[in-house]
């Protein structure tokens, strides 16, 4: 699918990387080419977004600077069970512990949490067909060489 992409640039606003463009891209085998220029044209509409790692350090920064940006909407936090635990809620944000089951609060996943949740977090966007942004580290060869398609 790698061939296939086609690539948005996106300015980053988050501090840390003030300045520097970063790529994202729109898969057209995953989502049909007919959806790909759609789909690039929307990735300046807002959506609503859930975090891989809501209560990490990323997560916590990626969801303080949404709070200062309309376009920003993150309506799901998905962490640890037990990091769920010790938090009720916060404002509107659902936290949950498994992304399948809320896969009708959000339209994308940003995912900052470690290789083995992410991978977890790949293979339920794969199904669900709902595009992610990685920005874990961490993955050792075996992961980097998963190939992940939908269940039949």
């Amino acid at each position: 699918c790698s061939e296939a992409f086609v690539h948005v640039r996106v300015r980053a606003t988050f501090p840390h990387v003030r300045g520097q463009t970063m790529t994202t891209g729109v898969c057209p085998q995953r989502f049909g080419p007919e959806n790909t220029t759609a789909r690039a044209r929307e990735s300046h509409a807002s959506s609503d977004i859930a975090i891989n790692g809501f209560f990490g350090r990323m997560g916590q920064t990626i969801y303080a600077e949404s709070m200062t940006h309309n376009s920003a909407n993150i309506t799901l936090g998905c962490d640890a069970e037990e990091k769920i635990k010790n938090h009720d809620g916060l404002d509107s944000i659902i936290l949950t512990s498994n992304l399948i089951s809320s896969e009708n609060s959000f339209d994308v996943v940003i995912d900052f949490s470690l290789p083995n949740p992410s991978i977890n977090a790949i293979n339920a966007c794969v199904s669900m067909k709902k595009p992610m942004t990685i920005g874990t580290t961490g993955f050792d060869k075996d992961q980097l060489c998963t190939e992940f398609s939908p269940q039949a």
